[in-house]
Order: structure tokens, then sequence, then C-alpha cells
């Protein structure tokens, strides 16, 4: 997918819960739908936000959720989870789940244009 002109484009920020639809429809399976969102957001081709991290302070960025593991989205509580090493100045050790709250996408980022499927029926003529 390439690149959104986000210059010419109208922004509608939509919740996980109303674009679920949405990213199931490119997807088919809504098992495919979370890591494909994502992946999306990773590539910086959908923007996303969020209106809290908890634990509250942890300094998370969406860059930080495309590495390593892939995060949890829930779509149905509008979150986004992953587990992160825990920094150095906590008590505790080793990793702690961080979850990102409130979390919308741009709608028109997900409609965005996709080139036509590679998959196409081949007719041979009968012998």
């Amino acid at each position: 997918m390439a690149k959104v002109d986000r210059d010419s484009k109208p922004e509608t920020w939509i919740t996980l819960e109303a674009a679920h639809p949405l990213v199931v429809a490119i997807c088919v399976s809504p098992s495919l739908a979370g890591p494909w969102l994502v992946e999306k957001i990773a590539a910086k081709q959908v923007r996303v936000r969020w209106r809290a991290v908890c634990p509250a302070g942890e300094s998370v960025s969406v860059e930080d959720f495309g590495q390593g593991r892939l995060p949890t989205i829930n779509f149905a509580d509008c979150s986004v989870t992953k587990l992160v090493v825990a920094p150095p100045e906590t008590v505790v050790t080793g990793f702690c789940s961080v979850t990102l709250l409130g979390v919308e996408v741009v709608r028109e980022d997900i409609e965005a244009p996709r080139p036509p499927s590679r998959c196409r029926h081949r007719r041979f003529p009968r012998r």
C-alpha cells in the first residue's frame, strides 16, 4: 500500500472498535485484523493516537510497538498492549505490560485505495 497523501485527505478519527469491520473486510479473517493493523501503523501508513498509557508515565512510542513481538490489539475496548523491557529505574525486572488506552486511527488511512488483486482466473482454450 502506497503512503497516503495526507495533505489533501480529510481526517476522520475513529475508535479501534469502529475500525474493526473495515480492517476485517480488507483481511478477510478476524484473526489477521490485529497483525495487519499493527504492520500498517508501524509502517506509518495508518495514523494512530491514544488518550492514556497504563501504567501512567510510561514513555511509549508507536515505533516501540512495531518492533519485536507484536502487540495485542483489543478492538472491543480500543486498547493496544505490549510486553516491554522494564526501564532500569523501576523496581520491576524483566518485562512489564504497557497498554495504550482510547486508541483511535484515521478512517481514510484504512480506506485508502488498494491495488487490484493479482489473482485472476485464466481461461484456457478447450482442446
